[in-house]
């Protein structure tokens, strides 16, 4: 399907593209990779008067240690992060996020702000305006039912990007930028829960940045997808390990794809806190995962086959994690 008319607009810089968000923010589309957002557009799926091109502005494209630890543009390149060597020593898992994304082609073109902004999806949504013209509204569109939670009062598409659950479970901080200033806030904070608007990101602000400075963790990611390429994640989990004579002193466990934003296992996480490393430990959390998650059965994926897998990615981004400790 083709583009409708619109403008396209590419400022050389920061304050260029926060100049024209604020005076056209809810008519504007921000371009960075563009591997969500053209598809969104030929599906009619958003209709923007004009779209604001970040190709050009390199000053959002960078990786680099500082004393607060690392900092990423937020159009950095998806690529970049794999290629990172300083990454893949101290963060692997930003590596291991970055690297299951889609296919070589999108990570070649894909940012790092654009998939952590990455849309809720719904086979019910993602789908041609003329697919959609067949069914009764939802949420996501402005209607008032959910084809997937019949009944329910809102929207429960899913969030299945693989680098936020990666950035979460190292505690990482996001730069938000307008015209009236900038503000930088938890990742934590960033998800709103809602299918519909999945972050709080305003119509006239702009992801710049994210920081990590979670020193000494051990981490890793690990996700299940029917196809090894282009699939979104069925699951997938982030575990970040702080290991201090041989026993868990803290842990983060974040999913991807259980709900309509990133989910933290913190039951599961204390289960492993203060505790050492052995398999029986590890079983344990892995179980109490199982519990602790509570999906619903989506794109033709029943809850409890979720579920269960959910267990058994949290065992193996343990032990996938504590590799590292044993090289």
């Amino acid at each position: 399907m083709r583009f409708s008319s619109l403008e396209y607009l590419s400022p050389g810089n920061v304050k260029g593209i926060l100049n024209v968000l604020s005076e056209h923010g809810g008519e504007a589309a921000i371009l960075a990779g563009g591997t969500d957002l053209l598809v969104k557009m030929k599906h009619r799926l958003i209709r923007p008067r004009l779209v604001v091109d970040l190709g050009m502005v390199d000053k959002l494209r960078y990786v680099k240690w500082d004393k607060k630890g690392l900092r990423i543009g937020a159009g950095t390149k998806l690529y970049e992060i794999i290629q990172s060597d300083s990454i893949k020593a101290k963060f692997p898992s930003l590596s291991q996020a970055a690297s299951s994304v889609a296919s070589p082609q999108i990570r070649n073109m894909g940012t790092v702000g654009g998939n952590i902004c990455l849309d809720t999806r719904c086979w019910f949504y993602n789908q041609s305006h003329w697919w959609r013209k067949a069914i009764e509204p939802c949420f996501k569109v402005g209607g008032n039912v959910c084809h997937v939670a019949r009944g329910g009062d809102r929207c429960w598409a899913l969030f299945m990007a693989d680098t936020p659950p990666a950035f979460l479970a190292l505690d990482a901080n996001v730069k938000i930028a307008s015209k009236s200033g900038e503000r930088t806030i938890p990742l934590s904070q960033f998800y709103t829960g809602k299918g519909k608007s999945p972050n709080v990101l305003k119509q006239d602000e702009l992801v710049t940045e994210l920081i990590v400075s979670k020193n000494g963790y051990k981490s890793s990611y690990v996700r299940f997808s029917f196809r090894e390429a282009i699939d979104f994640p069925v699951i997938g989990v982030s575990v970040s390990l702080l290991l201090e004579d041989g026993a868990i002193r803290d842990c983060r466990i974040v999913f991807t794809g259980v709900g309509s934003s990133p989910v933290r296992a913190s039951a599961t996480e204390e289960i492993l806190k203060g505790k050492g490393v052995e398999e029986a430990v590890i079983e344990k959390a892995a179980k109490e995962a199982s519990s602790e998650i509570r999906p619903i059965s989506h794109m033709e994926i029943p809850a409890l086959y979720k579920r269960r897998l959910g267990g058994a990615m949290v065992k193996k981004a343990i032990k996938k994690a504590l590799e590292e400790v044993e090289e």
